[in-house]
């Protein structure tokens, strides 16, 4: 996804997803939807994403690796909570400017999580960030453009892997002459 957005090609890039870590790909470009409430979907800039988690996009890496992610099975850094993550990452610009000023963190407790969390912040910051890097085999965005889906194949794989139900859906609809949809 972090690949593709990049390779936008001028185009602007609409990513759907809830995953709090494809919010460090946003910017005036790139936007995420998201679902609010039955077919209300809202629009997720740089903007709603600095109101949402107290950082610019640019500082969102960092702020996932000091609180972590349960959901990806990263512990974050003990007793650093969003509002904590935040503030330091405003006070001190980035992980290594919060570990080069450790002494200047007036809770000892904080402090010394910080700093037995070093190690842990930067595996953190690798797990989290996103690999921009395409493919060496990318030919463009013209190559993964929605198309008309080839239903010869479809069904020959489906025939191939015993996908029963698909295949004897797509039979009776090319039967009764209907118009096959993926959806």
């Amino acid at each position: 996804i972090a690949a593709i957005a990049g390779a936008r090609e001028g185009l602007p890039v609409a990513i759907l997803t809830h995953d709090k870590d494809i919010a460090q790909l946003v910017s005036t470009e790139v936007q995420l939807l998201q679902a609010v409430k039955g077919d209300v979907w809202e629009s997720v800039g740089p903007v709603e994403v600095e109101a949402k988690f107290g950082v610019p996009v640019e500082r969102l890496g960092d702020y996932l690796s000091l609180l972590g992610d349960s959901s990806d099975n990263i512990r974050g850094v003990e007793g650093v909570g969003p509002k904590t993550a935040a503030k330091l990452l405003q006070d001190y610009g980035s992980i290594d400017g919060i570990l080069a000023h450790l002494d200047e963190i007036s809770s000892e407790r904080l402090r010394e999580n910080l700093r037995a969390a070093g190690d842990l912040l930067m595996r953190n910051r690798e797990l989290v960030r996103l690999d921009a890097a395409l493919p060496e085999a990318w030919t463009g965005l013209d190559s993964i453009r929605r198309r008309a889906p080839d239903w010869a194949r479809i069904k020959s794989l489906a025939e191939t892997d015993g996908f029963k139900s698909t295949l004897a859906s797509i039979n009776e609809k090319q039967q009764r002459g209907q118009q096959l949809s993926l959806f």
